[in-house]
């Protein structure tokens, strides 16, 4: 099972998150704490039916979403440390 919004708040509070991967069917969940956590700049949302839209408006507190397959059809096959 998922944790609830405020375990997540504590959880992501605690650990001063700047990214979370979620689902678009676990996301609901953290819609009323993202105002309460000032480092979390994206969401990565993995979406394995490849139908979910990302948001048209800006959200509030400045939070930017991706589409992980999105993001993965652009990515480079090489990785260098």
């Amino acid at each position: 099972s998922a944790f609830g919004p405020e375990a997540i708040l504590d959880r992501l509070s605690d650990s001063g998150a700047c990214l979370v991967v979620t689902s678009p069917s676990l996301k609901p969940r953290l819609e009323g704490i993202l105002d309460k956590l000032p480092n979390l700049r994206h969401l990565l949302i993995v979406d394995t039916n490849n139908q979910y839209s990302l948001p048209t408006a800006p959200h509030p507190t400045g939070l930017t979403e991706h589409r992980f397959h999105t993001l993965m059809k652009t990515a480079s096959e090489q990785f260098t440390v």
